[in-house]
């Protein structure tokens, strides 16, 4: 409604009888005033100036006053919230800079303390925006109005995250309090899973638009969305996992995985598959038993399982539909898994629910947590520090040649002691699941599911190790022994890649590998370092398969589709105390994409994770940030920059 003046009115006429007559002019109301009393003397052309001038100037330090008082009190109310919102901060940063305090009993009513406390901070803050007329009267305004009720929204956004982030926790705590390492109070997770289902959905509603904010009302709009956003994909997250942990836990029914051991002393592209146990899951609680060497699991002709053309042609030689040890040759776990699967299902005449692949790095991660554990057949006690040493050379050692059936079976009872340690040591589940989370990033721990829904979000979370999630941008590189002798404990590899960009937004990828043999030059033949009568090669010698697969639709001399990717193979062979280098390029149709290039590169899963270096020449291209970045790939690593022309 527009506003109203009189025909003849005088200059801040508006502001002269106070509010409610502000209120009227603004608001449209037809209203009048009293005439000067009849009698008075007419003043002189001067006086009138004189008046006018006073009551300008009597006027504008009133207007000033006002607004001086206006501002205030604003500024009060402002200041008020705004040190409660610092207190806020400060009590978060205890949870969100802090997370391993959440892997402890103690550690969580610590944080739940925090929360509480966050939410009474962020109340008392709205309460300050919410009781204060003056911002009530500024929200009026046009420019004014938006600024403070976008401050009055986001404190009101911030105290309802604190509160789910309150409720959530509660569930949360109630959950892993009342279970253990192995055994998970199944409708405790349920609650959870709910929970988080439902601050997900309550959540995702607090995010509104910043248009119209500006400085720093703006800036802290953008950031509340932002954080918001990103608690929103993990409050899905956990709400899915949650779902899956109690299918796979037994919560529909038992279930019973073949639990795999991988040697990396004899890489695939895992561990080669040598010792095997069944896992039982029952009402949130597992065992395993059964621990023995694939030996026990051999097989007297080739299984029935359909294999990919190219995945055949390229592995198919190795007989990994008979022989365990060559069933993870390709990069694809998910079809290792089914392949393992059918194997087991034809020697024992029983079906299995899934798959479960470990590897030494996971038992190290067992064993960091239990503790040392004593095997039979092993003369000292297991432990972090010398996992590694004993079962891939120590062992080996121990049984220098022939049947090697005892040694795998050592193996599998190592396994199965760490596993039976976690029953007896008071470690704490979230320290668990962070520490085997950790590993399957790593494609240390692989999970095959015979279940198509529970498989689509193992893949979906990067446990089924599948190198494919990513299908047009990711690298990985596999070394993989292509003789008897278990030498890869003693190879350390090298990943440099170089990126060179084109004009039309494609680009060159040469990445060079370079393997150094640290085995013992002069050493005498053994089962582990190879050798001896008839054999081709020299103790210590090392002959491997190289593979690199690349994004989907790139080009390399040699390479084929597989696996979801692009694989180029290598062969190589590499002498005791020494070195070797090889050499692939390939070429990307178009890696510039919305102004920006992304590469990600998924490790192979080695005892010791191998050094990547890439660098890029932007050629015809301008690149924001730096041209390289390098370190250890222990886990999938993204690599990307803006670029502009």
């Amino acid at each position: 409604m527009p506003g109203y003046d009189h025909k003849r009115q005088r200059f801040l006429h508006r502001y002269r009888y106070g509010l409610p007559h502000w209120r009227q002019h603004h608001d449209g109301i037809r209203h009048g005033h009293r005439r000067r009393k009849e009698g008075n003397k007419p003043t002189s052309h001067r006086s009138r100036k004189i008046d006018k001038r006073q009551a300008l100037i009597l006027s504008g330090t009133a207007l000033g006053v006002i607004m001086l008082v206006f501002g205030l009190s604003a500024w009060r109310s402002i200041a008020n919230a705004r040190r409660s919102l610092e207190k806020a901060q400060h009590f978060a940063s205890l949870v969100v800079d802090k997370p391993n305090t959440l892997l402890s009993k103690t550690g969580r009513k610590h944080a739940a303390i925090a929360l509480a406390d966050v939410q009474h901070e962020t109340k008392s803050a709205q309460q300050a925006i919410d009781h204060s007329l003056t911002l009530s009267l500024l929200s009026q305004l046009p420019y004014f109005g938006r600024q403070t009720r976008g401050i009055s929204m986001l404190v009101k956004d911030l105290n309802s995250t604190a509160a789910a982030g309150s409720d959530v926790l509660g569930h949360l705590r109630g959950l892993l309090d009342s279970s253990s390492a192995t055994s998970v109070n199944l409708p405790k997770l349920r609650q959870a899973g709910a929970a988080m289902g439902k601050a997900e959905v309550n959540l995702a509603a607090l995010h509104h638009s910043g248009a119209g904010l500006y400085g720093p009302v703006a800036s802290a709009r953008a950031q509340f969305n932002e954080g918001n956003d990103h608690l929103v994909g993990l409050l899905h997250d956990g709400a899915q996992l949650s779902s899956i942990l109690n299918a796979v836990l037994g919560g529909d029914g038992n279930k019973t995985f073949l639990l795999l051991g991988e040697n990396n002393a004899e890489m695939r592209d895992q561990g080669a598959v040598l010792s095997w146990a069944l896992l039982h899951t029952d009402h949130g609680s597992y065992t395993v038993d059964n621990a023995k060497g694939v030996g026990s699991l051999a097989l007297d002709k080739p299984v029935d399982f359909s294999l990919a053309p190219n995945t055949d042609n390229l592995f198919g030689p190795l007989q990994p539909r008979q022989i365990w040890q060559s069933t993870n040759a390709w990069a694809d776990f998910p079809t290792s898994g089914a392949l393992m699967a059918k194997m087991y299902e034809t020697k024992k005449g029983t079906p299995v629910d899934g798959v479960i692949a470990v590897d030494v790095p996971t038992l190290q991660a067992l064993l960091a947590l239990t503790g040392p554990v004593s095997v039979p057949g092993i003369d000292q006690p297991v432990s972090v520090a010398n996992v590694s040493n004993i079962l891939l050379n120590k062992l080996y050692q121990q049984f220098p040649r022939g049947d090697q059936r005892e040694r795998q079976d050592l193996i599998a009872a190592t396994a199965q002691a760490a596993i039976a340690a976690l029953k007896q040591s008071p470690v704490d589940p979230a320290r668990l699941a962070k520490a085997l989370f950790a590993k399957a990033a790593g494609r240390h721990l692989l999970v095959y599911d015979a279940s198509a829904n529970i498989q689509q979000v193992v893949n979906h979370y990067g446990v089924s190790g599948s190198v494919d999630t990513k299908p047009f941008t990711s690298f990985h590189l596999s070394i993989q022994s292509a003789v008897a002798a278990k030498l890869d404990y003693w190879v350390q590899p090298r990943e440099s890649v170089k990126v060179k960009l084109q004009a039309d937004g494609g680009a060159i990828v040469t990445t060079t590998v370079t393997l150094k043999n640290r085995a013992p030059k002069g050493a005498k033949p053994s089962y582990a370092l190879g050798g001896g009568p008839g054999s081709p090669y020299g103790p210590g010698e090392y002959r491997g398969r190289v593979y690199l697969w690349s994004p989907r639709g790139s080009f390399g001399a040699g390479a084929v589709s597989e696996s979801g990717l692009m694989v180029t193979p290598a062969a190589v062979s590499v002498g005791p105390s020494s070195k070797k280098t090889i050499i692939f390029q390939t070429s990307i149709r178009k890696l510039v994409t919305d102004g920006e290039i992304s590469l990600d590169f998924i490790p192979q899963p080695r005892v010791h994770p191998v050094f990547i270096s890439v660098s890029v020449d932007p050629g015809p291209w301008h690149l924001k940030g730096k041209t390289e970045g390098h370190g250890l790939l222990s886990r999938s690593w993204n690599f990307s920059r803006s670029v502009s022309r």
